[in-house]
C-alpha cells in the first residue's frame, strides 16, 4: 500500500450502570452470601445491607421496604478499581 490512508475514530463515552446480574434480593445464611452485579463507567459503589428478622420476611415481602422490619448491618464504599 503506497498511498496514506487517513480516517477518524469516534468513540463514545458510556454512562455509568449498575444493575444486578441475576434477580432477587434475599440471601440467606445457608448460601454464599454473594451477589453479582454488573457495573461499567464506576470507580465505587455505596453498600448498604439490612438484616430482616424471619419474624418480619413477609412484611418485608410485602412491602419491599426494609423499614422498621430490618436492621441495618453494613453500611460503606467499595472500591470496584481495586476488584479489577
Amino acid at each position: 500500500m503506497k498511498e496514506s490512508y487517513g480516517s477518524t475514530v469516534t468513540i463514545v463515552d458510556l454512562p455509568s450502570t449498575f444493575e444486578y446480574a441475576e434477580e432477587g434480593e434475599i440471601l440467606t445464611p445457608a448460601g454464599d452470601m454473594n451477589v453479582a452485579v454488573r457495573v461499567m463507567n464506576l470507580d465505587r459503589i455505596n453498600i448498604k445491607l439490612y438484616k430482616v428478622f424471619q419474624n418480619n420476611i413477609v412484611h418485608y415481602l410485602r412491602y419491599q421496604s426494609v423499614g422498621e422490619y430490618g436492621q441495618e448491618v453494613y453500611n460503606g464504599v467499595y472500591d470496584i478499581q481495586a476488584a479489577r
